[in-house]
């Protein structure tokens, strides 16, 4: 019966953390060269931009952001009509592969998600 317990908890940890990215400092580096055309919208501590739309990415779980990513780049999102900020994310997303989404998501987990964005 324990064993059976201990497989289970196992399992169910491996569904939560399997899936995450891991910011090795290789990824980290390549994906902060790519964030630098994510910071015009999102900042350059990824802390969201109101005048572009763009939401705070530090302290998102990098499952989500690669998932935004894809969503994107796969035009499930961004080209919807109504979507007011959507359409300037989807062509940002387009020419990423999956490896830069990756290194992307690695450089975003680097960052403080307690750094309050600018009020200029």
């Amino acid at each position: 019966m324990m064993n059976k317990k201990l497989l289970m908890l196992a399992a169910t940890l491996a569904l939560i953390y399997g899936g995450q990215v891991t910011a090795d400092d290789d990824a980290a580096s390549r994906g902060e060269a790519v964030f630098d055309d994510c910071a015009i919208c999102h900042g350059d501590d990824a802390q969201g931009g109101e005048d572009f739309g763009a939401p705070k990415l530090a302290g998102q779980l990098d499952w989500y952001l690669i998932r935004q990513l894809k969503n994107f780049r796969g035009e499930i999102r961004g080209t919807q009509e109504g979507d007011e900020f959507g359409p300037v994310m989807q062509p940002m997303a387009a020419d990423l592969d999956d490896q830069a989404i990756e290194d992307v998501v690695a450089y975003i987990m680097t960052l403080d998600a307690t750094v309050v964005a600018d009020e200029d």
